[in-house]
């Protein structure tokens, strides 16, 4: 038989992919096609290939946590300088009226840096950070962002 025939029949072969690459194998072989398998390098000249570059591990794939973590990370910095910035720059650029305390952190840096109230300025500032966890909490589970899986 085909290759293809001796991976299926394979019982115990078969059983260490995943559901979906055994299903994928077995429509593979009852409809007689042709499919790919990671586990079973590309024959060139009747060898194995000796080129491992189509069974290179891509870590955007892999490493999905540390992905998500920089992106966060990029997210959370851009949001910060908006906030800071784009206030200021409105005011001596476009339109004169905004005020310099139009933000939450704002507000905060105010209190702490210019009135000195720094016990009020850290109760804001952890009345902020509270709902923000939890809200990105709930992002993160319901958009399974973490599925180490993919």
């Amino acid at each position: 038989g085909t290759a293809l025939d001796e991976i299926v029949d394979d019982v115990v072969g078969i059983g260490q992919f995943t559901e979906p690459m055994r299903r994928l194998l077995s429509e593979a072989h009852e409809a007689k096609q042709t499919v790919v398998s990671s586990a079973h390098p590309r024959l060139v000249g009747g060898k194995p290939s000796k080129n491992p570059r189509y069974l290179q591990v891509r870590p955007d794939v892999t490493r999905k946590r540390e992905k998500y973590i920089a992106y966060m990370g990029i997210v959370l910095l851009g949001s910060t300088l908006q906030i800071f910035t784009e206030p200021d720059l409105l005011n001596s650029t476009i339109y004169q009226g905004i005020a310099s305390s139009w933000s939450l952190n704002q507000i905060s840096y105010t209190l702490a840096f210019s009135n000195g109230e720094f016990p009020l300025a850290s109760a804001l500032s952890i009345l902020m950070i509270v709902p923000t966890i939890i809200i990105a909490v709930i992002v993160i589970v319901k958009n399974d962002f973490l599925n180490e899986q993919g």
